[in-house]
């Protein structure tokens, strides 16, 4: 009996940490994947601050707000 019992709470601890482990796994995927996003993002903005570099200063400016309102950093 006592054999069974601890058999059974074996199995239900390593079923919540497999459960525990899975979701983890998938946190970190999903963190990746938003790192990978705002990479792109933020490369793309570092992007046009340079191409406003080389603008007159009103064109520059228009150039950072569109980039910025199209930029969720914005």
């Amino acid at each position: 009996m006592r054999l069974r019992i601890r058999q059974q709470v074996q199995n239900e601890v390593e079923s919540e940490l497999m459960d525990r482990i899975s979701n983890a796994e998938d946190d970190a995927r999903e963190a990746e994947s938003r790192a990978d996003y705002w990479q792109g993002d933020a490369e793309w903005l570092c992007q046009s601050i340079k191409d406003a570099l080389n603008q007159d200063w009103e064109t520059a400016k228009e150039t950072l707000r569109s980039a910025l309102n199209n930029s969720q950093a914005g």
